[in-house]
């Protein structure tokens, strides 16, 4: 039986066409990946599947029954349908308690005996949060598992999942996945989006590719291979950034020093010019002190990009211009009159050598695909050839493409002289572009790593608090 069927789905949003007819089937009980480029259309046809957008035109088939256009999430969970986001849905001010019974209902219950049970659901796969804890006190990662567990316990028999293992380490993305197969046992179909390749080949069933809006590909997972996926998801292959190891230098752009990022926890460390010195750890085991104390050191010329680029690295209602001159004022108001001719200029360069799409520096920078939008903060970011970056989670959600711009990016600011601090939780990102790794857990470094002793499954256990 189908789980869920599209027929001809369209959206528009003004003069973009995000679906462009999709069609796209997902079998019960299996795991369906959704591959492509961002702005490719997979999570807008998503939403529209989950109710929180509604079709131009085209049909929503759930089970084999015909449905009419959901009109809210709410609708789409009566028929199975939840799905976790890559931006989350969640109300700050309220506790992870709180945002997961939010919406469920007006049945009266049982606060403990809820609890007890979310509890128990959350052991049950791993997914470890703190129900008292107001979500705007959570670092991004927490939050992402309150969603996970938010869907999970409304029982749905269609799992969505956009970029769910972006915070995880590698063991617990193993764990994860575990789920993934257990619930497709038990008959629960999932969708997985994500621009990880390996993770297709490895947990998937069959998978549609994503370009300009249309699905261009289907097949079933093992009739398939990486590259093959990945040509079809760009229509070009991507060359492997090269990573050339440089000594460091004796010059330091930034040193801190017995800083407390958690009670009783302690850092020092320093970034000399011209390397990357990568942040690898779970998010909520100090990342976001650590960032936040890197702000308030003296460095020259410091540049940042933060880790939830729409909630505090950027105006979305803003245009692209308006939103590529913060930070960067000192440039474009000199002897403090704007420059609105250099800002539009500066703009459309930054844009054309980014790769960015729509080529419209006067577009509302909110209707940029992330992946866009993320090429926007990084040329943003290095447009004054700073001395010292902080960039977290520089590539969060963003596809292959995109990823290699960043990376070639960051490198070559890197040997222009640029110290950089690279906090990630993707691991391979780390390894394979930082000069050295400091590994944080609970709020202190366990441990510390050059590249000849990279090792990530070593790296992961550090990760994870077993080191």
């Amino acid at each position: 039986m189908r789980a869920l069927e599209l027929k001809g789905i369209c959206k528009s949003f003004g003069t973009i066409v995000a679906n462009d007819s999709v069609d796209l089937v997902v079998e019960k009980g299996s795991i369906h990946a959704l591959i492509g480029e961002n702005g490719a259309g997979k999570t807008t046809a998503m939403n529209i599947a989950a109710g929180l957008l509604q079709a131009d035109r085209g049909e929503i088939w759930v089970q084999g029954v015909h449905k009419s256009p959901f009109r809210q999430p709410l609708d789409a969970l009566l028929c199975g349908i939840g799905m976790v986001h890559q931006h989350f849905m969640l109300a700050g001010a309220m506790t992870a308690f709180e945002n997961i019974v939010l919406g469920s209902g007006f049945m009266p219950f049982s606060k403990k005996k809820k609890k007890e049970e979310l509890l128990a659901l959350a052991k049950k796969f791993g997914i470890l949060v703190d129900l008292d804890m107001p979500v705007e006190c959570m670092s991004v990662g927490e939050q992402q598992r309150v969603e996970i567990l938010k869907v999970l316990s409304r029982k749905v028999s269609l799992l969505i999942c956009d970029e769910p293992t972006a915070v995880l380490t590698p063991q617990e993305v193993e764990r994860f996945f575990d789920q993934l197969r257990l619930l497709k046992i038990q008959g629960t179909s999932v969708i997985l989006i994500t621009h990880k390749l390996h993770e297709v080949m490895r947990v998937a069933d069959q998978v549609s590719v994503f370009r300009q809006g249309r699905v261009v590909a289907h097949s079933k997972v093992s009739d398939t291979n990486a590259e093959a996926l990945a040509f079809a998801m760009l229509g070009s292959r991507v060359a492997p950034v090269q990573v050339i190891r440089r000594p460091r230098s004796a010059d330091k752009v930034l040193e801190l020093k017995n800083c407390e990022l958690k009670p009783g926890a302690h850092v020092s460390f320093d970034v000399h010019a011209g390397e990357i010195v990568g942040i690898a750890g779970v998010e909520g085991n100090g990342q976001l002190e650590l960032f936040e104390a890197l702000m308030t050191t003296s460095s020259l010329k410091r540049s940042i990009v933060v880790d939830d680029r729409l909630v505090s690295g950027v105006i979305p209602a803003w245009s692209v211009w308006e939103n590529f001159i913060l930070g960067n004022q000192d440039t474009f108001f000199p002897h403090g009159v704007a420059d609105k001719q250099k800002m539009r200029q500066s703009c459309m360069q930054a844009l054309q050598e980014y790769g960015v799409k729509p080529l419209d520096c006067d577009a509302r920078f909110g209707t940029l695909s992330g992946g866009n939008q993320q090429k926007v903060v990084i040329a943003r970011a290095l447009y004054q050839q700073p001395r010292c970056l902080i960039a977290a989670q520089p590539t969060r959600g963003v596809d292959l493409g995109a990823v290699a711009l960043i990376h070639q990016k960051l490198l070559a600011a890197r040997d222009a002289g640029c110290g950089i601090v690279l906090i990630s939780s993707e691991l391979e990102e780390i390894m394979s572009l930082s000069d050295r790794i400091f590994v944080l857990f609970r709020g202190a470094f366990v441990g510390i790593f050059t590249p000849d002793t990279y090792d990530e499954a070593l790296l992961g256990r550090c990760m994870g608090g077993t080191h």
